[in-house]
């Protein structure tokens, strides 16, 4: 026979799990909000020149300079930083290709770096409505866009548990 203390406990046990009287159990992983924008040239190859990037979110315009092929990483492994007004996080780096090994019991990735290949990452915190973009190449714009930005949500702490994290990713290929 169980006793009723030992039942009640139990029970109190399994509604402080769910979310009772208690509360739920969450950690304490963070997340920030923000957008990350890959911009990638036609084949991964930037052609030499002075380029110009003027990135906007929620209303502030970065204005970004890079000279190319000067202003890219001069290994694989390393990332070049963008020059940009006000400063905005980005930075020229390889572009790598994945591969995944499994296991009975560990998956795992590698990364290699796919030479003369490069990308520019750019982030932003926060949750901007809308991304505008115009580069230029040699005083030529190559592209001239603004698109709404779609968020992805996501709780690393589970379900019910603060916080609730938006990101949104956007990839653009400029034309030849």
């Amino acid at each position: 026979m169980i006793h009723p203390w030992l039942f009640a406990l139990g029970a109190l046990l399994l509604a402080a799990c769910e979310g009772g009287p208690f509360g739920r159990a969450c950690t304490e992983i963070g997340c920030v909000d923000g957008v990350d924008l890959t911009l990638l040239a036609p084949g991964n190859t930037w052609p030499p020149g002075r380029y110009h990037f003027q990135i906007g979110f929620a209303g502030t315009r970065h204005d970004c300079l890079a000279t190319l092929p000067e202003d890219l990483p001069q290994s694989p492994n390393e990332l070049k930083a963008l020059r940009c007004e006000p400063v905005l996080e980005g930075s020229f780096r390889a572009k790598v290709t994945c591969r995944e090994q499994r296991t009975a019991d560990a998956v795992s990735e590698s990364c290699t770096p796919v030479a003369g290949q490069w990308l520019l990452h750019v982030s932003a915190q926060g949750i901007p409505e809308s991304l505008q973009l115009r580069i230029e190449r040699d005083d030529r714009v190559l592209l001239e866009r603004t698109q709404k930005l779609d968020y992805e949500q996501s709780r690393p702490n589970g379900p019910g548990c603060e916080p609730l994290c938006r990101q949104s990713d956007v990839v653009v290929t400029l034309p030849p």
